[in-house]
């Protein structure tokens, strides 16, 4: 009978992490669950408490006996919206606390290390319907999450010695997803117009359980090498989108239309400038060298996921 690997995944109880659990322990991984001061039981996992991520962290129980490391711990402006100080957070955090967590692992051993990073190194949008995201372009992040989470890259880059693969996702769809996509579906279950109407753009997404997937051929790689990935499922306008989501919730898409010039003076009026570019820019994202080189095959179409995703929303409405 082979021996379980044993695995470190930290952020176990966030919504990746929660999801990425489930996939490990489904893949025959010993799962050791690191949260920041909860041990709620996830199924089969062992849990760990570790405190507040950052450079001083001690990671020492949590990395007994383990042999590989996802870390999905992060920093993000909706996390910690009301932090007056939300640079050095996400330096200390998503940066300092990734090179910490590295350093230790190495010591302790450790042969895989897979972290999560964003698609947002690459940039905020991409220029045409030709243009895609992938691994090959130089890194423009715009936002303190992005640049943070490219300082967590660079570091990681210095700590040899074991595989280290890089994963850069786009919008995480899936049961219990937080940010934009959790409050258009809220305002469309809600029946509230939205003016998304005719734009013609192209946005990549990725559903829960396919990057829980991806994680999972990431820990396969056997490598002294630092590698990135794009990684994404779904490529669609932000419109059908829309769309896609009302008729899996069950509900009317009250769509209307704005010319894009009022909308951004609208939104610019409103502070949400980089919003309104999330709805209206494209974002393709190219996923052929993590299909290629991690043998990477997404079990979930999109309209599984969107379907799986929407009976959540139902089920959580009673």
């Amino acid at each position: 009978m082979s021996v379980k690997r044993k695995v470190l995944v930290t952020g176990a109880d966030g919504f990746i992490g929660s999801n990425v659990c489930r996939r490990l322990t489904e893949a025959g991984y010993e799962v050791v669950a690191a949260t920041r001061n909860s041990l709620n039981g996830l199924p089969n996992c062992r849990m760990v408490a570790v405190g507040s991520v950052g450079p001083n962290t001690d990671w020492s129980e949590a990395l007994e006996g383990v042999s590989a490391v996802v870390h999905l711990v992060g920093v993000t402006h909706s996390t910690y919206k009301d932090s007056k100080d939300i640079s050095s957070l996400c330096h200390t955090v998503n940066a300092l606390g990734t090179f910490n967590l590295a350093k230790q692992s190495r010591s302790a051993k450790v042969t895989n290390f897979v972290f999560m990073s964003t698609i947002k190194v690459n940039g905020e949008k991409t220029f045409d319907f030709q243009d895609q995201m992938t691994a090959f372009r130089d890194p423009a992040p715009k936002d303190r999450y992005g640049i943070s989470k490219y300082e967590a890259e660079k570091l990681l880059h210095s700590v040899s010695g074991m595989s280290r693969v890089i994963l850069r996702p786009p919008v995480v769809f899936g049961p219990g997803q937080k940010g934009n996509l959790d409050l258009l579906c809220r305002a469309l279950l809600k029946r509230i117009p939205l003016p998304l109407h005719g734009i013609d753009n192209r946005r990549s997404f990725i559903y829960v359980e396919n990057l829980g997937e991806a994680v999972v051929a990431a820990l396969a790689r056997h490598t002294k090498r630092c590698e990135i990935f794009t990684i994404a499922d779904t490529t669609i306008s932000t419109t059908d989108l829309v769309r896609s989501l009302a008729k899996n919730l069950n509900v009317p898409a009250r769509l209307f239309y704005i010319p894009k010039p009022i909308f951004v003076f609208a939104a610019a009026c409103l502070g949400q400038h980089r919003a309104a570019g999330r709805v209206l820019d494209s974002l393709a994202v190219d996923s052929t060298e993590a299909r290629r080189i991690l043998k990477w095959d997404p079990q979930f179409s999109f309209n599984e996921g969107l379907l799986k995703t929407c009976e959540w929303y139902h089920n959580e409405r009673g």
